[in-house]
């Protein structure tokens, strides 16, 4: 039985990256598989290998029914592994009429209790009985479904795939700039990820003895990612006068480079199901700073002995560089331990036999 995968689109973000490598790890093993994709575009699109087994609609998912019940009626023995939870709602519907009998899994995509409004819950809780199982990507995510769902389901924790595990990067874990500190921020440019917040906390006076000490009497910002707040930060970035000191990048499709370059990777998001960003930039040998959050990456950054690095947001907004001197006096080999754990938890070929095992099963 070939599992369909279900996405919106093939953009740039960490969803699509976990997709992308999950159907790239498959087609290296020699698994068969269908990707549904509702929208052509995306950064990622051409970076899928099996190009013969994507089928791309090119209509949202409510306009959809017709295309997925098709499909789905096709390869009726095949199990729907759902990115999108839009198109879960149109399959589980689809379902419900017995339109279709394929059994449908959801994989988690974010910290859904943070956002989730009082209609989105009443929907989590009607298609709840026509799910047949639930990958998360962390114990935290996996309870709030649960909750939601009010239902028992089969359930794994399956951490997110990272390619860059396979090539180490070099000077692990070192400063890579003497004279200059470079910090780094990736994502989208949403409210949630907490850009303004970081760059007012690099102005305020809290945490100025780190500077002093040396750990960044000079430093820089680079900012990558594309998004609805740009406009907001570029304005919170003139107000602060920090235009010599803060980069805005814009979205690169080769990231690594990035992350190669930087000294410190800043975490400052109010919320995250378990960030990409945050893997790719522990597997490049760039230490991090992050500020608590809902979702899993606490949990995960704890599972890896780095709980020391994960701050309040009170603490995060009025001592940041006093973070950042925490980070850096901490011994190299804590960050190199951390790094081999989480080798085993993000590895490509392992997190795509977990998840092939889990969606036969």
């Amino acid at each position: 039985m070939k599992p369909i995968l279900f996405i919106t689109k093939l953009g740039l973000g960490g969803m699509e990256r976990v997709c992308t490598t999950l159907c790239n790890e498959w087609t290296a093993q020699g698994r068969a598989f269908l990707l549904y994709v509702s929208y052509d575009g995306g950064g990622m699109r051409q970076a899928i290998h099996a190009q013969e087994q994507v089928y791309v609609a090119n209509r949202p998912a409510r306009w959809a029914f017709v295309g997925l019940a098709k499909l789905c009626r096709k390869h009726p023995d095949s199990p729907a592994l759902v990115f999108s939870f839009e198109l879960g709602v149109v399959l589980v519907v689809l379902k419900m009429m017995g339109v279709i009998r394929n059994r449908i899994i959801l994989r988690e995509s974010t910290a859904i209790m943070s956002h989730c409004t009082f209609f989105w819950r009443l929907i989590y809780r009607l298609v709840g009985p026509s799910i047949s199982g639930i990958i998360a990507q962390s114990q935290k995510g996996l309870d709030d479904l649960a909750q939601l769902f009010r239902t028992r389901h089969p359930r794994v924790v399956v951490h997110n795939p990272c390619v860059f595990v396979l090539r180490p990067s070099e000077r692990m874990f070192e400063r890579r700039n003497n004279t200059v500190l470079q910090l780094l921020m990736v994502g989208r440019l949403a409210p949630m990820k907490g850009h303004v917040r970081v760059l007012k906390a690099m102005s305020t006076k809290g945490g100025q003895g780190a500077l002093q000490k040396g750990v960044a009497p000079n430093w820089r910002l680079s900012i990558v990612g594309d998004g609805p707040c740009h406009e907001r930060i570029e304005a919170t970035i003139t107000e602060l006068r920090l235009a010599h000191q803060v980069e805005m990048i814009g979205a690169v499709s080769d990231v690594r480079p990035v992350y190669e370059h930087a000294d410190l990777f800043v975490l400052a998001s109010d919320y995250e199901g378990l960030p990409n960003a945050w893997i790719e930039a522990l597997a490049c040998g760039c230490r991090v700073v992050v500020m608590e959050g809902d979702g899993g990456t606490s949990e995960f950054m704890r599972s890896l002995g780095l709980g020391s690095f994960v701050f309040s947001q009170e603490t995060f907004e009025r001592s940041f560089w006093a973070c950042v001197q925490t980070v850096f006096e901490s011994d190299a080999s804590v960050w190199h331990q951390a790094y081999q754990a989480m080798v085993q938890k993000v590895s490509p070929g392992c997190v795509s036999d977990q998840i092939w095992e889990f969606v036969q099963e």
